[in-house]
């Protein structure tokens, strides 16, 4: 009976994305799905997604209206090379990254998107990885590299 009742409540208090599953973006995967969305609308804990993002987003190319795969988005202490980098994340084929790795934001960190062996900086420190939370609004472009 008590297993009975332990089964039970194993089935009934989980739900998709009750775990925090570890996830990581990687070139020329295409697992990912929702290009210009929030991720951490659905990707955090009780959002009911498969992992817990702490730094998610979307790249698009120059003309702002295509996904740009497999470059690099960087966290630094600083817009400046000889800061410290924090975290590397690979963008995927569908132009998307993310992460579950903790990260340590400290008093904030600057991103930037590697490609063609340009780094495109954002100038302005961020305390958290919802990165198309911003991006891709009426206020704030999308994340793009050349």
């Amino acid at each position: 009976m008590l297993y009975g009742i332990l089964l039970l409540f194993f089935f009934l208090g989980c739900e998709e994305g009750a775990f925090n599953e570890p996830k990581q973006s990687y070139y020329f995967s295409s697992e990912s799905h929702n290009f210009g969305y929030n991720c951490m609308q659905c990707h955090r804990k009780g959002g009911g997604a498969e992992g817990w993002f702490t730094v998610a987003g979307s790249v698009t190319d120059v003309s702002r209206a295509r996904p740009k795969p497999n470059v690099t988005i960087e966290l630094w202490t600083a817009p400046d090379t000889t800061a410290k980098r924090i975290k590397v994340i690979e963008v995927d084929a569908l132009g998307n990254f993310y992460t579950t790795e903790p990260i340590d934001w400290g008093q904030g960190l600057y991103p930037a998107v590697v490609s063609n062996n340009q780094r495109i900086w954002m100038y302005t420190f961020t305390t958290n990885g919802a990165c198309n939370s911003c991006h891709n609004t009426n206020w704030v472009p999308p994340i793009w590299a050349p």
